[in-house]
């Protein structure tokens, strides 16, 4: 009676004991057999509990590995083209909900060809990666950075205020992208083209706005003397302006 409330409690380790071999003391041993197979069905579902945890976390971690690499970019661990597109659009729809303000710059270095034709495309892609770690560094958190492929960066400054805050932004990155690096046994140093478009004035949509802002920074590139230049847009005719 008393192996019975101890099972009923939960025990499975203590056993009942007796010397007999009477029909009670058969009835004792069985008793003691069956918390034992009860000991071990516990563990083997405990150990399958563990087993089934374990997989899940492997699973789950797997699968944010395949969302992370499904929308960063392999290389540098910024956001890839569709990403980038998918958030912008997101803060684009936002932004104009609260009538904010927001800039995208289409960024291309200047001086990276020669540096990947000649040093090799080991050197150019460490490149790469310095500069996307300079830009995500130099960036608020509301802030989003992406690259398109090759040397050709994207970035989305959301919320400002004032005009005069974008010039201050590309003066700060265009120094940060210009500071040398020391790659291997090179001293390297690459430059940047960067157009920008502005949330509404240039276009409410992804579209186009990359599109205006990659318009001015070929503009940007075409003209050594200037680094960026902003899109605008007069009476349907193009026109852009220099820094």
């Amino acid at each position: 009676n008393q192996g019975m409330e101890a099972l009923a409690s939960g025990d499975l380790t203590s056993r009942i004991v007796f010397s007999d071999d009477d029909e009670l003391s058969a009835l004792a041993n069985n008793f003691n057999n069956m918390k034992y197979s009860l000991t071990q069905i516990t563990v083997k579902k405990d150990s399958l509990k563990q087993e089934v945890d374990r997989q899940t976390r492997k699973l789950i971690e797997q699968q944010d590995r395949l969302i992370f690499l499904a929308e960063h970019d392999e290389l540098t661990g910024i956001y890839n083209r569709r990403a980038f597109i998918k958030k912008i659009d997101n803060a684009i729809a936002r932004d104009l909900r609260s009538d904010d303000q927001a800039a995208l710059l289409f960024i291309d270095l200047n001086k990276f060809k020669h540096i990947n034709d000649t040093l090799g495309h080991s050197v150019g892609d460490e490149v790469i990666v310095i500069i996307a770690q300079r830009l995500r560094n130099h960036l608020r958190s509301t802030d989003i950075v992406g690259r398109l492929g090759g040397d050709e960066f994207v970035v989305w400054l959301d919320l400002i205020a004032e005009p005069i805050d974008i010039d201050q932004k590309i003066t700060q990155l265009l120094t940060v992208i210009k500071m040398p690096m020391n790659i291997s046994t090179h001293q390297l140093e690459v430059g940047a083209s960067i157009g920008i478009s502005v949330l509404p004035k240039h276009g409410t949509t992804s579209r186009e706005l990359i599109s205006a802002a990659d318009t001015a920074m070929y503009r940007a590139k075409a003209d050594n003397s200037i680094e960026y230049c902003f899109y605008q847009s007069d009476h349907g005719v193009t026109v852009l302006a220099n820094s």
